[in-house]
């Protein structure tokens, strides 16, 4: 109801329903849209479907009344199966799976993405992840190949958006014989500056043959203080080896101390 030449502050209600659409390939499947528009400042659109045999809520507030077009929205996504998500991507063969979960909140001018904040996270659970050409560039850097391999099986990771870049604090990928943790941003223009700190786990690596005959049985030892900058873009990294200074010190302090407590032990008995 209302003029076609002044729609934006229309009175409309557009309902729909399908067994399922497909989006640039991505499939929905059991889809429930509406949208309603004139009675408020902000046109209101919600979907819920299906999503490779999770649930996808999605709503979107958008003020068409500004030139702006200032938005809210927000996706809650739980329990999507990464194996059968994988098919219809360019990682289709690839040996990953896993329950995915995610949520995302963004505000902003939805003609002017670089002033858009928001926050979200995004967790893997009891799955398989492929190795990544950026995680192989990890190992590469360390001289330890051998980790190739290694098959993640969690992760997770919270983010805050802000400033044309994705922010975060919180990266972690597990796996039974090391973790990682990560911080930094990746940009909108796919610009990277991560930390990443590998957490290897000794007991576990002295009961592999073949990790325990590699350099990661000296990295072991060191990796309180050794972490990994990656900088470049995405599809072009670069990897430089970072000594974290604060805790070097505090491992060489601690062996000192070690060592003049032995010391005064051998002149007391």
């Amino acid at each position: 109801q209302g003029s076609l030449a002044h729609w934006p502050i229309a009175n409309c209600v557009v309902s729909g329903i399908s067994p399922q659409i497909s989006i640039k390939g991505y499939k929905f499947d059991n889809i429930n849209l509406k949208m309603v528009q004139g009675d408020r400042t902000y046109s209101e659109l919600t979907l819920s479907s299906l999503f490779y045999k999770g649930t996808l809520d999605l709503k979107t507030f958008i003020n068409f009344r500004k030139p702006e077009l200032p938005l809210e929205f927000s996706l809650q996504l739980e329990g999507a199966d990464i194996s059968n998500l994988k098919n219809d991507t360019p990682l289709k063969g690839r040996p990953i799976s896993g329950q995915l979960n995610s949520r995302l909140t963004l505000q902003g001018p939805l003609k002017q993405p670089n002033l858009l904040i928001g926050d979200g996270m995004i967790t893997v659970a009891n799955g398989e992840l492929w190795q990544s050409n950026l995680l192989k560039g990890i190992w590469a850097l360390l001289l330890i190949p051998v980790y190739d391999e290694i098959i993640f099986t969690d992760a997770y990771v919270d983010f805050v958006i802000k400033n044309e870049k994705v922010i975060t604090d919180s990266l972690t990928m597990k796996s039974r014989f090391v973790d990682l943790a990560g911080k930094g941003w990746i940009g909108f223009d796919q610009t990277i500056n991560l930390h990443v700190q590998p957490q290897f786990k000794e007991t576990e690596i002295l009961a592999s043959e073949s990790l325990r005959k590699s350099t990661t049985a000296i990295l072991t030892h060191a990796a309180d203080y050794i972490s990994v900058l990656i900088t470049g873009t995405l599809s072009k990294p670069i990897y430089r080896r970072d000594t974290l200074p604060i805790k070097a010190l505090e491992k060489a302090t601690g062996g000192l101390l070690q060592g003049v407590q032995g010391i005064l032990e051998e002149i007391l008995e």
